[in-house]
């Protein structure tokens, strides 16, 4: 398979937030996602979380996944992710993060705080919160 490195658009990577709280958020992957984008929805799934728990008023960034593996064959599915909220520091955030059927990981955040709201990721997180509203 060619990868285009031009062609990656993490904005493609989550098609909605379906639920979420403190200690938690459900978000889906579109149907066919494209493979490269995979680690990136983990992720966003997090940072998205830890940037709602505190107001958008942090910067968010991955620092590791650990015991992360799926099936190959799965890899094409529209995935539903739960990201659980498991420890939290000053400056770190610890996820258990359960994908496909049984497929789970770690995935450990990072943050600092900012000085103001950060009004991309809180309109990005209400337009994917309100993408499958029921209402």
């Amino acid at each position: 398979m060619d990868l285009n490195i031009y062609q990656f658009d993490p904005s493609c990577a989550l098609e909605a937030i379906l639920d979420y709280g403190p200690k938690k958020i459900l978000c889906c992957t579109p149907q066919r996602p494209a493979p490269y984008l995979h680690l990136e929805t983990l992720a966003q799934s997090c940072g998205l979380h830890l940037r709602y728990i505190h107001n958008f008023q942090v910067q968010a960034f991955l620092v590791s996944i650990a015991n992360l593996t799926y099936p190959l064959d799965q890899a094409q599915e529209c995935w539903t992710i739960t990201a659980t909220l498991c420890a939290h520091t000053s400056t770190a955030a610890l996820y258990t993060v359960s994908f496909l059927h049984d497929c789970t990981c770690t995935i450990t955040m990072g943050y600092q705080d900012r000085e103001t709201v950060d009004t991309y990721f809180q309109d990005r997180f209400l337009w994917l919160s309100t993408r499958f509203s029921t209402s």
